[in-house]
């Protein structure tokens, strides 16, 4: 009753964030209600400050090179869930998705991200360096602004950091040309440091082999699957036969092995295209 509050920027974000916090009034006791609202006006009273880093999303797009209505998510369930437990047995903050090109490292780190219930999802590009990276996350984008990001996002409480996932796409040791082993001079700089020990999740796509705190990403494990949904129709046991062979010459990846199922739906002989490959 005759409570004012401020017209603010995403005000509607923390206002539906913590609304949760006022549902249930069926308290034991008035001091827990207290303590309750407290935490309430403490948090909204923040959110009426200004905001250094841009809004995150509670779901992210999932492309298709091809015009397909197919569900990634079905060819990589086992592989979410083996994410979610390297968070939460390992307890690490910073997990490595490597993996040779085109086996969807990106897909699988947005699949993941869409099943991991987090509000507050964010996905950028590597630019050249984790400073240059977190500075494109800034509403500010000036060089320091990195620094703004993290003092945030180290304000904010537990239960808060546990809505953030952040994916930097395609830290590979060629990003910055003519900088031979790049990536290990970045993993040993304080933005870096200081990114790790946020209390966040992080999820770092690379083609790179990294020693620790990686998860491998391989080809699909149900390339005919993956073959006939992109063909957009059954395939004969011939064919399931040819297609077992395709995806062993191109190691199970998952981008040719799409390319190759829409080269044959419009009209290509498999067999051609197999032979194509083998050359």
């Amino acid at each position: 009753k005759n409570v004012i509050i401020p017209i603010v920027d995403n005000l509607e974000h923390y206002i539906l964030q913590y609304i949760k916090d006022l549902k249930d009034f069926d308290y034991p006791n008035m001091i827990e209600l207290n303590e309750r609202l407290k935490r309430v006006e403490k948090k909204l009273k923040r959110g009426s400050e200004h905001i250094p880093v841009i809004a995150g999303k509670d779901s992210l797009p999932v492309g298709s090179i091809l015009d397909t209505k197919i569900s990634k998510e079905e060819f990589r369930s086992d592989e979410i869930e083996e994410i979610r437990s390297r968070f939460d047995d390992h307890h690490t903050g910073i997990l490595f998705m490597s993996g040779r090109p085109g086996m969807g490292k990106t897909t699988l780190a947005k699949l993941y991200a869409n099943k991991s219930g987090k509000n507050n999802n964010y996905f950028v590009k590597y630019k050249g360096s984790f400073k240059e990276t977190i500075n494109s996350l800034s509403v500010k984008k000036n060089t320091n602004a990195w620094e703004d990001v993290f003092n945030y996002w180290n304000s904010l409480e537990a239960d808060e950091k546990k809505q953030i996932l952040l994916i930097i796409d395609n830290f590979n040791d060629d990003s910055v040309e003519g900088m031979a082993n790049h990536y290990a001079q970045e993993l040993n700089t304080n933005v870096y440091k200081e990114l790790s020990s946020l209390g966040i999740q992080i999820l770092i796509t690379t083609r790179i082999d990294m020693e620790n705190d990686t998860y491998m990403v391989k080809g699909v494990k149900n390339p005919i699957a993956l073959f006939e949904a992109y063909y957009k129709d059954e395939l004969d046991e011939n064919k399931k036969e040819r297609v077992k062979e395709l995806a062993g010459l191109v190691h199970d990846n998952t981008l040719v092995l799409a390319l190759c199922a829409g080269v044959v739906r419009n009209g290509c002989v498999l067999e051609k295209v197999i032979n194509a490959i083998k050359k």
